[in-house]
């Protein structure tokens, strides 16, 4: 395992792609809980850019503020030979895709206010040079590719706001994060005398102000474990999502992602939904996730034995 800080600018350097595995959950960052902590972090240190750009010592400084965005955790994928570098975020997916919808909403807001050139800036951290994309996997184009159930509203949401249709699920949560945060910087680069140099102000922010930790894990290194002590920022783990991490990794070590395929788009999604799966119910004396309940009835049922919701996951791995 290698750990170390890098800047958001080198995240999203390079050609390659961080995939979302299958046995992660679907995208559940929201406005009050996620998206507008992680803008207003991002809005101060950009502003802070432009203070030091108005006072005419930003070029002067040896070191500046930076930011931190939370962690990640990667994992070498294997690829075909003329596929792009793969990586399995085996951690901080929702963090990942938030960040590449602001960016494509921070390019669209460089189109708006004229500047083709600073939008080119932005849509370099979303999409790989074209050049290095094979004919065969066309898919690589993308620095994030998200789940399935996520990935019609995603490749909207980071596609430029000139020619783009409406998105094909307005409710999706990635959807509505695109939206969100358009407005947002929308609005925030008006505040400016100049638009267009805030707007340079934020591109600089995110390559070289905001830091996050990365991790990356050796080919012997056990991403379940990894998985199970992490958070993400604000939104908790159930014990489902812990089981289908663990359910999912089975399929990938066993080399059946068309059946892993089938399972989370037949079957499983149905109950990464939020209503009425990831509703609180009362059990007792206690509120639990419906989920978690019924993984917990269905425990019981095959094993014969008593399960409870706080050894939930543990009965299910043993």
């Amino acid at each position: 395992m290698q750990a170390g800080a890098v800047t958001l600018g080198h995240v999203f350097a390079y050609d390659h792609q961080n995939i979302i595995p299958l046995f992660q959950r679907p995208y559940v960052w929201s406005e009050e809980r996620n998206w507008l902590p992680l803008w207003l972090d991002i809005k101060q240190a950009a502003e802070e850019v432009e203070r030091d750009s108005d006072q005419q010592t930003y070029a002067g400084q040896a070191a500046h503020r930076t930011y931190f965005l939370g962690a990640m955790v990667l994992q070498h994928r294997p690829k075909p030979p003329a596929s792009v570098y793969l990586w399995n975020v085996v951690d901080g997916q929702q963090r990942l895709t938030t960040l590449q919808v602001l960016i494509a909403a921070a390019r669209s807001a460089a189109i708006t206010f004229g500047s083709p050139s600073l939008a080119a800036n932005f849509a370099s951290m979303i999409e790989n040079k074209k050049e290095a994309i094979h004919p065969d996997f066309p898919d690589d184009l993308y620095k994030v590719w998200p789940l399935p159930q996520d990935r019609k509203a995603f490749l909207w949401a980071v596609s430029a706001s000139d020619g783009r249709g409406p998105s094909p699920d307005s409710e999706h949560r990635i959807t509505k994060a695109r939206e969100w945060f358009e407005e947002s910087i929308g609005d925030w680069a008006k505040e400016s005398l100049n638009a267009e140099t805030r707007l340079y102000h934020l591109l600089e922010t995110l390559k070289n102000r905001m830091q996050l930790v990365q991790i990356i894990l050796d080919v012997n290194d056990d991403p379940q474990v990894i998985f199970e002590v992490l958070n993400h920022r604000g939104v908790p783990l159930d014990a489902a999502d812990l089981v289908k991490n663990l359910l999912f990794q089975q399929f990938e070590i066993g080399g059946k992602p068309k059946f892993a395929d089938d399972l989370l788009l037949n079957v499983w999604g149905d109950l990464d939904h939020l209503k009425p799966w990831r509703e609180e119910v009362t059990t007792g004396r206690f509120k639990r996730k419906r989920i978690d309940v019924l993984l917990s009835y269905w425990l019981t049922i095959e094993t014969g034995k008593e399960v409870v919701i706080e050894h939930l996951f543990a009965d299910f791995k043993a």
